[in-house]
C-alpha cells in the first residue's frame, strides 16, 4: 500500500508554528507538505502557491506549433479523505540514544553532562493487524520497504509524545517518524525546561537521523532497509518549529540531509489563525 497520495523524493521540512496543538487535520496537512507539495502549492520551482488541497496543473510544453494543451482538473481533498487512516498497522517503540560527541551544558542545579542522552519514540509501519491501537515493539512492515522519514520536534516544556495522533497517522499510511524527548527543553529537565540549549537541539536531529540510517544500512539489524535516503522530512510545533527551521536553513546548524541543492524543496508555516497563510521559501 502507497503512503500518502503521490509522495515525492527528497521531502520538504514543514514546521508547524504555534503555542498549542493544532487540530489533527491541520496538522496533517502541514507534514504533508513534507511528502506532497501541492496539497499547499501548485508545483515546484518558481511558480505560484495554489490554495490548500488543490492539485497543480500540468504546465505547456513550448512547441513550434500552438496546439490546445489539456489540464487536469484541480481535484481539493475532502477533510474525510485527509483523516482516512492507511493501510498499515502501526508499531511503536521508545529508544534511547546517546550523543557522546556532544555535551550537555549546566541547567541550574543540574550538572553539567558529557553527552547527550535523547529518550526518542519511534512509530513506524506494520503488517494490519486486528487491532486499531499502535503495537508496542511490533515488527516493522517489511513490503514497501524502505519507508520516507520524518523527524518531528515537540514544542517547549512539551514531551516526545506530544505529536502521537499525527505520528501514528503518518505511520499508518507508511512513514517513520522519530521524536526525542530534547535534554533541556522537554517538560522534566533537571533543573527546568530552558530555551539556552535550543542551538543544540538541530544537533540532535542530526545525530538521530545519523543514527537511524545507520541502522537501516546494517544488515544484521531489525531495521535494515527501513529508511529511505531520499525522502526524509523534519516538522516540529511551537519551539520545534524554530528547531526545524534551524535544522533546514542555518548557515551552519543544519543538518546534510536537507543540504542544497536538492533534498530540501519546500518550507510551509502554518500559523495559528483561522486565515492560515502559507509561506514558501527557497
Amino acid at each position: 500500500m502507497p503512503c500518502l497520495p503521490g509522495i515525492v523524493d527528497r521531502c520538504a521540512a514543514a514546521p508547524i508554528v504555534s503555542k498549542h496543538m493544532l487540530q489533527l487535520v491541520r496538522m496533517i496537512l502541514c507534514v504533508c507538505a513534507v511528502g506532497a507539495p501541492w496539497l499547499l502549492t501548485s508545483g515546484c520551482g518558481d511558480e505560484p502557491l495554489g490554495p490548500i488541497g488543490v492539485s497543480p496543473t500540468p504546465t505547456r510544453t513550448p512547441s513550434a506549433t500552438i496546439t490546445p494543451t489539456a489540464t487536469a482538473t484541480p481535484r481539493v481533498l475532502s477533510s474525510a479523505e485527509v483523516l482516512e487512516p492507511g493501510a498499515y498497522g502501526v508499531g511503536v517503540t521508545t529508544t534511547t540514544f546517546e550523543d557522546r560527541s556532544r555535551g550537555t551544558m549546566q541547567n541550574g542545579s543540574a550538572p553539567a553532562s558529557p553527552s547527550r542522552r535523547l529518550v526518542t519514540e519511534i512509530w513506524y509501519p506494520t503488517d494490519a493487524g486486528e487491532s486499531d491501537d499502535p503495537q508496542r515493539d511490533a515488527p516493522l512492515a517489511d513490503e514497501r520497504r524502505p519507508f520516507p522519514l520524518i523527524m518531528y520536534s515537540h514544542g517547549f516544556m512539551s514531551f516526545r509524545t506530544e505529536g502521537a495522533m499525527l505520528a501514528r497517522h503518518l505511520a499508518s499510511h507508511g512513514y517513520i517518524v522519530a521524536s526525542p524527548d530534547f535534554p533541556l527543553s522537554n517538560f522534566n529537565t533537571p533543573g527546568g525546561p530552558t530555551t539556552a540549549d535550543v542551538p543544540e537541539q538541530p544537533g540532535d536531529v542530526s545525530f538521530l537521523i545519523d543514527e537511524l540510517l545507520a541502522r537501516s544500512a546494517d544488515s544484521s539489524d531489525e531495521w535494515f532497509g527501513a529508511v529511505d535516503t531520499e525522502r526524509m522530512g523534519a516538522t516540529g510545533l511551537s519551539l520545534g518549529g524554530l528547531t526545524t527551521l534551524l535544522v533546514t536553513f542555518h548557515v551552519s546548524l543544519h543538518d546534510a540531509a536537507f543540504a542544497p541543492p536538492h533534498r530540501l524543496h519546500r518550507l510551509v508555516v502554518f500559523l495559528p489563525r483561522p486565515s492560515t497563510t502559507l509561506c514558501r521559501c527557497r
